[in-house]
């Protein structure tokens, strides 16, 4: 929602402090009816952080446009709103822009430059970015294997993180799922193990192959 004339005349008078705490107030808001399920005036909102150049509100508006939350789905639209907030540095809409980048939705896939925005979100220190970037490095995605770098990465994610990005990529990346429920296993997770086993055993979103399975099993024998 843009600011009539009246408001953004009264925007530039205002001192830096009042102007942060008028955006604080504005986060706080658009995020309580987000989490309440009232995504259109959340979206409502969050225009108006937008039109006071938040990343945050720009950040909170791609999410909405990705899901349709609170009107139609936009996913060229949604992807430019994360590139604008992830250059102004938010780290969430770095790691989402790079996962539509990888992905290809809202545009044209583009593995290299998905890979770069990883990178920028894993040093800051984001989980989510570091576990993707671990992936690309390992596959040789987007640029040259690095399976040191890969290790390197995923040594910084700690078990239960790792756990809440393999619950979070299940529906909409299940290739990266995949991904961090073998680096599951290697850490002798008994509930990996049995789970990727048992995929493996039904064909379950990946070809049935029991000596896979039979395979990953013999790793609870290792399990300390």
């Amino acid at each position: 929602m843009p600011m009539s004339k009246e408001e953004k005349i009264l925007w530039d008078l205002m001192t830096n402090e009042a102007r942060h705490e008028m955006i604080q107030k504005l986060q706080r808001s658009c995020q309580e009816k987000y989490q309440s399920g009232n995504y259109v005036d959340a979206r409502c909102i969050a225009l108006m952080l937008i039109d006071r150049d938040d990343a945050w509100g720009m950040t909170y508006y791609a999410v909405m446009l990705k899901f349709g939350q609170g009107g139609n789905q936009d996913l060229p639209l949604a992807r430019h709103w994360f590139k604008q907030a992830a250059e102004k540095g938010n780290v969430s809409a770095m790691n989402n822009y790079a996962l539509m980048l990888y992905q290809g939705q809202g545009g044209n896939q583009d593995l290299p430059l998905a890979r770069h925005w990883f990178k920028q979100a894993a040093q800051k220190g984001d989980f989510w970015a570091k576990v993707n970037l671990s992936h690309m490095l390992e596959n040789a995605l987007g640029g040259n294997r690095d399976s040191e770098g890969s290790q390197q990465l995923l040594s910084e994610v700690s078990t239960e993180d790792l756990w809440k990005y393999q619950k979070g990529c299940i529906n909409s990346y299940p290739d990266l799922s995949l991904f961090a429920l073998s680096k599951l296993c290697d850490r002798k997770e008994y509930k990996a193990i049995m789970t990727l086993a048992r995929m493996y055993v039904d064909g379950d979103r990946v070809n049935r192959d029991i000596y896979k399975a039979k395979g990953i099993i013999e790793k609870t024998s290792m399990k300390e």
